[in-house]
Parts: structure tokens; sequence; C-alpha cells
């Protein structure tokens, strides 16, 4: 199976930074079950994601992935949160993602101070 993964992961998997991930949910859903599950562990290593990480974990991003709902994050280990955006599920670090939307706020703000002159 270990070829199978790897291109798998080649196709599915988007790297957006150091320890920050994308999987291709379309990609992902068109995977068999067992090497879906594989790439979530994978990423989820990859992002240095440890602690109290086990299977439960993984189940619930690969339910995310299946999932038709959007903009849902998944709290993981070592203030990492997963968020299952339209075609999109990310793996990064809380942190950045509070960050970005704190930008994203002040953007729009901005916007509608521009709009309202």
């Amino acid at each position: 199976m270990e070829p199978r993964v790897r291109r798998a992961y080649s196709k599915c998997v988007t790297q957006k930074g150091e320890r920050r991930l994308a999987f291709d949910i379309e990609a992902v859903n068109n995977c068999h079950p067992a090497i879906a599950l594989e790439l979530i562990y994978r990423a989820l290593k990859h992002c240095r994601v440890t602690g109290v990480l086990d299977f439960r974990h993984i189940k619930a991003l690969y339910s995310l992935i299946g999932s038709e709902k959007t903009d849902v994050e998944s709290p993981l280990p070592n203030n990492y949160v997963a968020v299952r955006y339209s075609d999109t599920l990310e793996i990064l670090e809380r942190d950045v993602l509070e960050s970005e939307k704190r930008k994203a706020e002040e953007e729009s703000r901005k916007q509608s101070k521009m709009q309202a002159l």
C-alpha cells in the first residue's frame, strides 16, 4: 500500500507552510477509506501534531472531509485546529487561524468604511 499512499498524498495534500497543510476534499473523497485515513495520519505527523493524538482525531477529520458543512473547526492537540472550507480541509496552528480571522475582520471593517464614504 505504501506506493499508493505516496501517490495519493501528492495528489491530495498541499503544503501551505512548515506546519500547515490543506487536503483537497474531492481528491480525498475519491481515495479508498484506508488510504484516506493514512493520509490524515501522515499529515498530522508532518505538522507535528503530537501529544494525545489518537484514532479519534483521525476519524473526526475524516468525517469533516466527508461532510457537506463548511467553515467548521475541529480542535487538535498542541494548539492545532482543522478547518473545513468548501473544497479544502486545512490543518494549522490555532494562533495562525485567529490572526487570519482578525486580519479578515479588519479588512471587512475598512471595506465598510470605504463604502460608507
